[in-house]
């Protein structure tokens, strides 16, 4: 009488914890999976060049290449309107390639699409949108991203005033 009891109370524990197990990995895997990155942002060790790669499963796209010396304008663009798709990598949670906007033309975004605001840079060699997890962490990521281009155009010396390469907003 006592044994057939408790062997009832263990086994709905042991489902219990399976399924809390069950529930826990999901979620982790979830959490891991949206968060995931697919875009790598890096400067040169001198700062002369700006490179964007994309790590998806099927990346076939190069790299976004963007010499610092021939950067026009930075600017912070909130709520952009992307435009269409053209060529590169489109899924659900990135854009990666060729776009063409009403408003820009043809550009090349590099962008989570979650994320609202742009990084738009134009340079001699065309223009770059990208952004970076959320809008906030990209005005951050703006701000960072100016001060390198200010300080590589302007000699890598700090100056009071500012380099009228760079577009201020």
């Amino acid at each position: 009488m006592f044994g057939k009891n408790e062997d009832g109370k263990n086994r709905r524990k042991s489902q219990f914890i399976f399924i809390a197990c069950i529930v826990v990995l999901i979620v982790v895997y979830l959490l891991m999976t949206r968060n995931n990155t697919y875009m790598r942002y890096h400067f040169s060790d001198d700062d002369g060049v700006f490179q964007i790669t994309y790590e998806g499963d099927d990346a076939a796209v190069d790299p976004v290449v963007i010499e610092t010396g021939r950067i026009i304008s930075v600017q912070l663009i909130q709520d952009m309107d992307v435009g269409e798709y053209v060529s590169g990598q489109d899924t659900k949670q990135v854009a990666f390639g060729v776009w063409d906007s009403p408003e820009l033309g043809e550009y090349f975004r590099c962008g989570e699409k979650d994320v609202e605001d742009y990084i738009l840079v134009t340079s001699a060699d065309g223009m770059v949108a990208f952004n970076n997890e959320s809008n906030e962490t990209t005005a951050a990521l703006y701000t960072s991203f100016k001060e390198i281009v200010e300080e590589y155009q302007g000699g890598g010396t700090e100056t009071e005033a500012q380099d009228d390469s760079v577009q201020q907003d």
